[in-house]
């Protein structure tokens, strides 16, 4: 049915439109040999502009005829008009109600009045951001419509990933980035991960292609990737040196030397972010100036945000301690940790606390056992608002932390301190209840420690435990022990699976 029929069941065909120079205000007359029966009708419109054309055929009799008839030129003729006009017969499909009619769409105001609208682009963009780990449904949006090609495409090649034993498809990217230069300026996180030198060509060719990337991240790359490959160096080089590179983020890589690492890092003048884990480098001498690009001044590449382990004390931090590093750390807002036993890594850590403490503002350090005691205290980090303590991992669990924790909050003598958010993991011992007992019993003391004064600011204490299988014994007998945090509203208790370190610092 159409949105013009008729009451009288007339089915409502098509028009003629009348030229500007004549108005139709007699009667109507269609050509007979066209119009075979009495059951077509014409009338003109009000303005004598047009004249419509009705059936009481079938309608399938109607759409029959039409399909016949449709720009076809008729013979008119019009009471008062000597001459008879050649019209041609209109009737397009509406794209709305799939009928026919001239000007708007009489229910295009219906469905705008009860229909939902179209989504703007803006909300469409937002839907399809959260879909970026979905890449099978992102493939599928892309070829939704116009509106959706561009934010799904932004997702497919977000975050793209390099390794070797890939040259066919380092090929295929480079043709597609080639036809389509807009997807290589949507990528925002590059995976370097090499081994071999057989594809390193064009990966190369890949990285040159990129120009907003944010976020670089080396992946077990090989230990002679920076020094036998120097397509791929030279092409790290640049991408590290955009303005738009402020994260790099290193994972479980070997280097041939730290001056290799160092010469990397140093172009990378923009950075805000840097994460370092499970670094090894077979050659720790620090760099000289020569070793850097050229004329980079001293700290003048702020950090924001560092995360490090402890094999990248070794080297990072005594180069961090150099007069001419580029890199400084007096201004991190975040630090997340490692804490080791050794000497010397115990000195790193503590230098790297009482270097920004000034500026910190959130502190996650992971425990190590054996450490009783802390190089730093909660006096040199006097905007600190939230502080982590990882000590899941621990053998000793609460019979080495407790003495470490009583060290770090030792200086109590402060009018007040900020800290508003204090997160402990802990492992839960698989033992029975007379060794829960003993842990709640030490862990007892956060109960005291915290309803001083001083920590007026606190809203929340986390503890999370961690554990194959913890036990709601030994919950319930810690927040016993934690009356005066429960009772405050300010004790969260939940249980938590084991995460990697870097599942909840640099890829947070």
């Amino acid at each position: 049915p159409n949105a013009w029929d008729t009451a009288s069941k007339e089915y409502y065909l098509g028009w003629y439109q009348v030229p500007q120079a004549l108005t139709v205000c007699g009667k109507v007359t269609l050509d007979s040999s066209v119009f075979l029966s009495s059951k077509f009708r014409c009338e003109a419109d009000a303005e004598g502009c047009y004249i419509d054309v009705y059936s009481s055929h079938s309608i399938e009799e109607c759409l029959d005829w039409i399909e016949t008839q449709k720009n076809e030129h008729h013979i008119v003729t019009v009471a008062g008009f000597t001459n008879t006009i050649s019209l041609r017969f209109q009737s397009p499909e509406c794209g709305t109600c799939a009928g026919t009619h001239r000007g708007t769409c009489p229910f295009d105001e219906y469905l705008r009045n009860h229909f939902a609208k179209p989504l703007p682009n803006e909300l469409i963009n937002h839907i399809l951001e959260n879909l970026y780990f979905d890449k099978a449904t992102l493939k599928k949006c892309a070829l939704v419509g116009k509106a959706w090609a561009h934010a799904s495409q932004r997702g497919l090649f977000e975050t793209i990933v390099l390794y070797d034993r890939m040259k066919t498809k380092l090929e295929r990217l480079l043709a597609i980035f080639d036809e389509n230069p807009y997807l290589a300026s949507v990528v925002r996180c590059l995976t370097v991960n090499f081994c071999s030198e057989d594809a390193s060509p064009w990966a190369a060719q890949v990285i040159q292609r990129l120009s907003k990337v944010k976020h670089v991240l080396l992946d077990s790359c090989a230990q002679n990737m920076l020094s036998d490959f120097p397509l791929l160096r030279e092409a790290l080089y640049d991408i590290f040196s955009i303005p738009s590179l402020t994260r790099v983020t290193i994972e479980h890589c070997r280097f041939s030397n730290f001056v290799e690492l160092a010469s990397l890092l140093s172009h990378a003048t923009y950075l805000k972010v840097l994460a370092v884990e499970s670094m090894y480098c077979a050659d720790t001498d620090l760099p000289l100036s020569s070793d850097l690009i050229p004329n980079l001044p001293p700290r003048s590449i702020k950090l924001d945000e560092f995360v490090v382990t402890t094999s990248a004390f070794m080297s990072l931090i005594p180069w961090f301690k150099q007069e001419t590093c580029p890199f400084d750390v007096q201004d991190l807002q975040f630090l997340h940790a490692r804490l080791a036993s050794t000497p010397r890594l115990r000195v790193s850590a503590d230098f790297l606390v009482q270097r920004a403490g000034h500026s910190l503002t959130k502190l996650e350090l992971e425990y190590q056992y054996g450490i009783e005691e802390c190089g730093f205290h909660l006096g040199h980090l006097p905007n600190l608002d939230s502080f982590m303590l990882d000590n899941h991992q621990s053998t000793d669990r609460a019979n080495d932390i407790i003495p470490w924790m009583q060290s770090f909050f030792k200086p109590l003598n402060l009018d007040g301190h900020p800290l508003r958010h204090f997160t402990l993991i802990i492992l839960v011992p698989s033992a029975n209840s007379a060794q829960w007992e003993s842990e709640c019993d030490q862990y007892a003391i956060l109960d005291i420690l915290f309803a001083k004064p001083v920590f007026e600011s606190l809203a929340m204490v986390n503890i999370v435990l961690k554990g194959d299988d913890v036990s709601s014994a030994f919950e319930e007998a810690l927040e016993e022990k934690l009356s005066l945090l429960k009772g405050s509203g300010k004790l969260l208790l939940r249980q938590s699976q084991y995460r990697a370190f870097f599942d909840y610092t640099s890829r947070r």
